[in-house]
Protein backbone atom coordinates (compact mmCIF):
# COMPACT_ATOMS: atom_id res chain seq x y z
CA UNK A 1 0.00 0.00 0.00
CA UNK A 2 1.27 3.64 -0.94
CA UNK A 3 1.78 6.03 1.75
CA UNK A 4 -1.50 8.48 2.31
CA UNK A 5 -3.70 10.20 4.73
CA UNK A 6 -6.93 9.29 6.22
CA UNK A 7 -7.33 11.97 8.50
CA UNK A 8 -6.83 15.23 9.62
CA UNK A 9 -7.36 18.33 11.01
CA UNK A 10 -9.38 21.78 9.33
CA UNK A 11 -7.48 24.73 9.28
CA UNK A 12 -10.21 26.11 11.46
CA UNK A 13 -9.54 23.20 14.56
CA UNK A 14 -5.82 24.52 14.84
CA UNK A 15 -5.27 27.01 18.33
CA UNK A 16 -2.37 28.57 17.23
CA UNK A 17 -0.49 30.52 20.65
CA UNK A 18 0.02 34.21 20.25
CA UNK A 19 3.51 33.93 20.69
CA UNK A 20 3.60 31.99 16.79
CA UNK A 21 1.13 35.29 15.28
CA UNK A 22 2.76 38.10 16.73
CA UNK A 23 4.98 40.20 14.21
CA UNK A 24 6.94 43.35 14.88
CA UNK A 25 7.70 45.64 12.27
CA UNK A 26 10.56 47.72 12.60
CA UNK A 27 10.36 51.67 12.30
CA UNK A 28 9.28 52.00 8.19
CA UNK A 29 10.21 56.05 8.42
CA UNK A 30 13.71 54.61 8.49
CA UNK A 31 13.70 52.40 6.03
CA UNK A 32 12.06 54.33 3.75
CA UNK A 33 14.22 57.24 4.23
CA UNK A 34 17.25 54.95 3.50
CA UNK A 35 14.86 54.16 -0.19
CA UNK A 36 14.47 57.99 -0.30
CA UNK A 37 18.06 57.91 -0.87
CA UNK A 38 18.59 55.32 -3.21
CA UNK A 39 16.53 56.95 -4.98
CA UNK A 40 17.73 60.12 -5.20
CA UNK A 41 21.14 58.58 -5.89
CA UNK A 42 19.70 56.71 -8.91
CA UNK A 43 17.98 60.33 -10.15
CA UNK A 44 21.07 61.89 -10.31
CA UNK A 45 22.97 59.27 -12.60
CA UNK A 46 20.28 59.23 -14.86
CA UNK A 47 19.59 62.79 -15.29
CA UNK A 48 23.03 64.48 -14.05
CA UNK A 49 20.40 66.78 -11.70
CA UNK A 50 19.41 66.50 -8.22
CA UNK A 51 16.65 65.71 -7.95
CA UNK A 52 14.55 68.09 -6.38
CA UNK A 53 10.89 67.26 -6.04
CA UNK A 54 9.31 64.40 -6.71
CA UNK A 55 6.38 64.78 -8.97
CA UNK A 56 4.82 62.69 -11.99
CA UNK A 57 7.99 63.90 -14.02
CA UNK A 58 10.62 62.90 -11.60
CA UNK A 59 9.09 60.03 -10.51
CA UNK A 60 8.08 58.62 -14.02
CA UNK A 61 12.22 59.00 -14.89
CA UNK A 62 12.55 56.74 -11.93
CA UNK A 63 10.19 54.20 -13.76
CA UNK A 64 7.57 55.17 -10.93
CA UNK A 65 5.03 56.64 -13.40
CA UNK A 66 2.30 55.13 -12.34
CA UNK A 67 2.17 56.75 -8.66
CA UNK A 68 1.46 60.88 -8.89
CA UNK A 69 3.62 61.77 -5.85
CA UNK A 70 5.83 60.57 -2.85
CA UNK A 71 3.21 59.81 -0.90
CA UNK A 72 1.92 57.62 -3.06
CA UNK A 73 5.15 55.85 -3.69
CA UNK A 74 5.63 56.05 0.30
CA UNK A 75 2.13 53.76 0.92
CA UNK A 76 2.71 51.21 -1.96
CA UNK A 77 6.18 50.48 -0.10
CA UNK A 78 4.61 50.58 3.12
CA UNK A 79 2.42 47.78 2.04
CA UNK A 80 4.49 45.72 0.26
CA UNK A 81 7.43 46.17 3.07
CA UNK A 82 4.39 45.09 5.69
CA UNK A 83 2.93 42.06 3.17
CA UNK A 84 7.10 40.98 3.42
CA UNK A 85 7.21 40.84 7.25
CA UNK A 86 4.07 38.75 7.61
CA UNK A 87 5.44 36.12 4.45
CA UNK A 88 8.80 35.95 6.41
CA UNK A 89 6.57 35.57 9.84
CA UNK A 90 4.60 33.36 7.99
CA UNK A 91 7.49 30.68 6.63
CA UNK A 92 9.82 31.36 9.41
CA UNK A 93 7.79 31.15 12.89
CA UNK A 94 4.17 29.90 12.21
CA UNK A 95 4.97 27.15 9.57
CA UNK A 96 7.42 25.25 11.28
CA UNK A 97 4.15 24.99 14.25
CA UNK A 98 1.61 24.10 11.49
CA UNK A 99 4.46 21.31 10.06
CA UNK A 100 4.42 20.14 13.66
CA UNK A 101 0.83 20.16 14.32
CA UNK A 102 -0.32 18.56 11.37
CA UNK A 103 2.63 15.81 11.74
CA UNK A 104 1.22 15.08 15.23
CA UNK A 105 -2.27 15.35 14.64
CA UNK A 106 -2.94 13.39 11.45
CA UNK A 107 -3.83 9.96 10.73
CA UNK A 108 -1.33 8.64 7.56
CA UNK A 109 -0.68 4.98 6.51
CA UNK A 110 2.83 5.60 5.82
CA UNK A 111 5.12 2.76 3.16
CA UNK A 112 8.33 2.09 4.63
CA UNK A 113 10.26 2.37 1.34
CA UNK A 114 8.54 5.39 -0.18
CA UNK A 115 9.60 7.10 2.79
CA UNK A 116 13.32 6.16 2.97
CA UNK A 117 13.44 7.14 -0.22
CA UNK A 118 12.17 10.36 0.27
CA UNK A 119 14.57 10.67 3.54
CA UNK A 120 17.50 10.21 1.14
CA UNK A 121 16.22 12.32 -1.56
CA UNK A 122 15.37 15.20 1.18
CA UNK A 123 19.45 14.76 2.98
CA UNK A 124 21.09 14.77 -0.47
CA UNK A 125 18.87 18.18 -1.19
CA UNK A 126 20.01 19.30 1.90
CA UNK A 127 23.50 18.81 1.64
CA UNK A 128 23.90 19.96 -2.44
CA UNK A 129 22.25 23.20 -0.99
CA UNK A 130 25.27 23.25 1.79
CA UNK A 131 27.88 22.50 -0.52
CA UNK A 132 26.65 25.48 -2.71
CA UNK A 133 27.09 27.56 0.00
CA UNK A 134 30.31 26.19 1.58
CA UNK A 135 28.78 25.23 4.40
CA UNK A 136 28.66 21.99 6.46
CA UNK A 137 24.86 19.86 6.47
CA UNK A 138 24.42 21.23 10.08
CA UNK A 139 25.69 25.10 9.38
CA UNK A 140 23.05 25.11 6.43
CA UNK A 141 20.41 23.74 8.98
CA UNK A 142 20.89 25.90 11.14
CA UNK A 143 21.20 29.18 9.12
CA UNK A 144 18.78 28.33 6.61
CA UNK A 145 16.10 25.77 8.01
CA UNK A 146 16.83 27.92 11.10
CA UNK A 147 16.83 24.48 13.26
CA UNK A 148 18.24 24.19 16.62
CA UNK A 149 20.72 21.64 18.05
CA UNK A 150 20.66 19.02 18.26
CA UNK A 151 20.66 19.47 14.86
CA UNK A 152 20.32 15.96 13.37
CA UNK A 153 18.27 14.74 15.06
CA UNK A 154 15.37 18.21 14.15
CA UNK A 155 16.34 17.06 10.37
CA UNK A 156 14.86 14.27 11.18
CA UNK A 157 11.73 15.51 12.34
CA UNK A 158 11.61 17.90 9.83
CA UNK A 159 11.39 15.46 7.10
CA UNK A 160 9.19 13.37 8.63
CA UNK A 161 6.65 16.67 9.00
CA UNK A 162 7.40 17.67 5.20
CA UNK A 163 6.61 14.23 4.33
CA UNK A 164 3.17 14.22 6.31
CA UNK A 165 2.36 17.55 4.69
CA UNK A 166 2.63 16.55 1.30
CA UNK A 167 0.60 13.75 1.66
CA UNK A 168 -2.01 16.27 3.47
CA UNK A 169 -1.62 18.66 0.16
CA UNK A 170 -1.43 15.95 -2.65
CA UNK A 171 -4.92 14.72 -1.09
CA UNK A 172 -6.07 18.30 -0.79
CA UNK A 173 -5.05 19.43 -4.65
CA UNK A 174 -4.78 17.40 -8.17
CA UNK A 175 -1.05 18.15 -9.29
CA UNK A 176 -2.62 18.92 -12.84
CA UNK A 177 -1.36 22.23 -13.95
CA UNK A 178 0.09 23.93 -17.04
CA UNK A 179 2.29 26.55 -18.24
CA UNK A 180 -0.23 29.09 -17.46
CA UNK A 181 -1.17 28.55 -14.08
CA UNK A 182 2.94 28.32 -13.74
CA UNK A 183 3.56 32.08 -15.30
CA UNK A 184 0.65 33.64 -12.74
CA UNK A 185 2.66 32.01 -9.69
CA UNK A 186 5.45 33.43 -10.84
CA UNK A 187 3.94 36.48 -11.33
CA UNK A 188 1.60 36.59 -7.92
CA UNK A 189 5.01 35.57 -5.94
CA UNK A 190 7.67 37.58 -7.62
CA UNK A 191 5.16 41.10 -6.82
CA UNK A 192 4.34 39.70 -3.20
CA UNK A 193 8.33 39.15 -2.60
CA UNK A 194 9.55 41.64 -4.77
CA UNK A 195 11.54 39.17 -7.00
CA UNK A 196 12.57 38.86 -10.41
CA UNK A 197 10.75 36.77 -12.14
CA UNK A 198 13.32 35.79 -14.20
CA UNK A 199 15.37 35.02 -10.68
CA UNK A 200 12.40 33.24 -9.40
CA UNK A 201 12.09 30.67 -12.41
CA UNK A 202 15.88 30.17 -11.78
CA UNK A 203 14.50 29.41 -8.23
CA UNK A 204 11.44 27.50 -8.89
CA UNK A 205 11.47 25.36 -12.27
CA UNK A 206 8.41 24.87 -14.43
CA UNK A 207 9.44 20.59 -13.88
CA UNK A 208 9.84 21.57 -10.09
CA UNK A 209 6.71 23.44 -9.81
CA UNK A 210 4.79 20.20 -11.70
CA UNK A 211 6.07 18.31 -8.83
CA UNK A 212 6.03 20.14 -6.03
CA UNK A 213 2.39 22.24 -6.95
CA UNK A 214 0.20 21.23 -4.41
CA UNK A 215 2.44 21.68 -1.74
CA UNK A 216 2.39 24.85 -2.78
CA UNK A 217 -1.36 25.47 -3.41
CA UNK A 218 -1.55 24.16 0.23
CA UNK A 219 0.93 26.50 1.81
CA UNK A 220 -0.46 29.34 0.06
CA UNK A 221 -3.93 28.38 1.60
CA UNK A 222 -3.24 28.54 4.97
CA UNK A 223 -1.22 32.07 4.35
CA UNK A 224 -4.80 33.43 3.16
CA UNK A 225 -6.28 32.06 6.01
CA UNK A 226 -3.74 33.24 8.49
CA UNK A 227 -2.47 36.42 7.05
CA UNK A 228 -5.62 38.34 8.31
CA UNK A 229 -4.74 36.80 11.96
CA UNK A 230 -1.20 37.87 12.54
CA UNK A 231 -0.89 40.25 15.27
CA UNK A 232 1.06 42.85 14.23
CA UNK A 233 3.48 45.54 16.23
CA UNK A 234 3.77 48.15 14.22
CA UNK A 235 7.09 50.82 15.60
CA UNK A 236 6.35 53.40 13.10
CA UNK A 237 2.80 53.59 14.29
CA UNK A 238 3.14 52.92 17.96
CA UNK A 239 -0.03 50.50 17.47
CA UNK A 240 -0.60 46.93 17.88
CA UNK A 241 -3.47 45.67 15.51
CA UNK A 242 -3.83 42.17 12.90
CA UNK A 243 -2.66 41.85 9.32
CA UNK A 244 -5.40 43.03 7.67
CA UNK A 245 -3.52 45.53 5.34
CA UNK A 246 -1.71 42.17 3.64
CA UNK A 247 -3.74 42.01 0.74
Amino acid sequence: MRSQVLDYPSVEEIEVPETYLRVSLADFEQIFEIQLADMKRKYQQLTNEPLSKFDSLSLSRLGLGEYENLSQVKEAYYKIYRKQALELAFYRQLMPFLLAFYQEASQVVINQDEYDAYERKYLDQIQRLASEEDMTLEEYASSQLHLNQPIRAHIKERILEDFVFELIAKDRFAAVVDEWEYEAFIQERSLSQGLDPIDLKEQISFSNFLLESSQLKWTQELFDYFKNRFIVVDSSEGATDSGRQTN
